[in-house]
Order: C-alpha cells, then structure tokens, then sequence
C-alpha cells in the first residue's frame, strides 16, 4: 500500500491550497486490506475532535496538515497503525460507535470485513463533504475524481465476496462512476467488475449514526447478502 498512500499524500500537497477545514488535516492513508471478504464502502472519514485529541496525545502525532507537512514513511506508517488500531475491537484506540456494528453485521452474515472509503478527506458534516469534491451540481470534480479512481485501486486489491456500500450519498456516487447504469438483477443486487470477477454489490444507507437503517431493514439486509454469500 505504499505506492498509493504516497499517491494520497501528494494528492494533497497538489490541492492543499482548498479552503476547506478538511484540507488541514492529514488524509486517511491505509494498510493492506483483508482479502476474500464483506467489504463496506463507505463516503469519507468523519472527524471526531475529542477521539483525534485522544489519538494524538497517546501517540504523539499531530493530525494537522500544512502543504509543505514532511510526511516521512515512519509517520505514515504510524498513522496507518492506527487507522488499523480503530477497526480492532482488541486494540484500545477500537472506534466502536462505529465499526462495532459493522463488526456484529459481518459475523451474522459469516465473513470477515474490511473497510474503504471512497474519499480520504475527513470531515463529519457530509454538507461540508459535498463542498469539496462537487463542482456546481452533484459534477464531481478533479480532486474528487482522483480520490475515487485510487480508493478503487484499493477495492480491486481487497478481492471481496461482496461489497456493500453503507451511505446513501457514496451509493450515488459508486453507482454512476462504477456500476455503469446497471439494473438491479434478478437477485436483488449489482455487480461490481474487478478485472474478471463480477463481484456482488449491495447499494444501502448508513449502518451506524443517527440516520442508521431501523433493526427490521438491517436484518433483512444481512439475511439477503447472506443468502447471496452462500450461493456464490
């Protein structure tokens, strides 16, 4: 994951100069994903300022970024050991308001999961997100197209049984630039083509926050990628 997360870095230090808040921050940089598993796709990294704060003092890191940040590999390396400490329920950096409920979904639908977002800006306002990688209209725009076109790269490397896509906001988008104007088919999903695989795909809202599908459209929704999962 080297090469791409030096790709994420000089992404930006070429568009550092946006005035937006998220662009003071360092991006999300990754790890090597699981392989042969759900994979959730979701928008963006949110930013929680009293977990970063908490992050920051115990590592001694500082998620600030200027455009001229020196990222050397060893800081990078740091931030990606965290990125993994927060999907780690044995870690004690684990972010379990979200990633708990992704965890319990993946065990109840019999696999592993991992976890991409389809843009590395961290932001919790999904107002604010919109800003940044939409011209006028929902046009994305350059840097939001070179996010999508490396997170992609990403996904490629994961090779999952099923991908399902948990934001109303990243299915629209994940829909237009990877699903090709694809019906739903016959089982209820998509397919999503990573080199000669066609790869079940799950278009849904949010699993965790205030705006989380209800308990019943949860169930169904694991019940439905299990189903498909066993049959494929």
């Amino acid at each position: 994951m080297n090469q791409i997360n030096l790709q994420i870095f000089n992404l930006w230090k070429k568009y550092g100069h946006l005035s937006f808040r998220c662009m003071n921050r360092i991006p999300l940089f990754y790890s090597k994903p699981k392989k042969d598993c759900l994979l959730y796709v979701g928008l963006n990294p949110s930013f929680n300022e009293k977990f970063i704060t908490k992050i920051e003092q115990e590592n001694d890191i500082n998620y600030n970024w200027k455009r001229d940040y020196l990222l050397t590999n060893k800081i990078i390396e740091k931030i990606v050991k965290i990125e993994s400490g927060v999907k780690d329920e044995n870690n004690n950096i684990y972010y379990k308001s979200y990633f708990g409920r992704l965890s319990r979904f993946a065990q109840k639908v019999g696999c592993d999961y991992e976890h991409v977002d389809i843009f590395f800006l961290r932001e919790t306002n999904q107002t604010e997100v919109k800003k940044v990688i939409f011209d006028k209209g929902e046009s994305l725009n350059e840097f939001a197209k070179a996010q999508i076109k490396l997170s992609f790269k990403i996904i490629e490397q994961t090779k999952p049984k099923v991908i399902l896509v948990i934001n109303a906001l990243a299915s629209k988008i994940y829909y237009n630039e990877f699903l090709r104007n694809q019906n739903i088919n016959e089982n209820g999903h998509y397919f999503t083509n990573i080199g000669r695989e066609k790869i079940p795909t799950f278009l849904s809202g949010m699993l965790t926050g205030q705006r989380a599908l209800d308990n019943y459209s949860l169930e169904r929704l694991g019940w439905h990628i299990k189903q498909v999962i066993d049959k494929w």
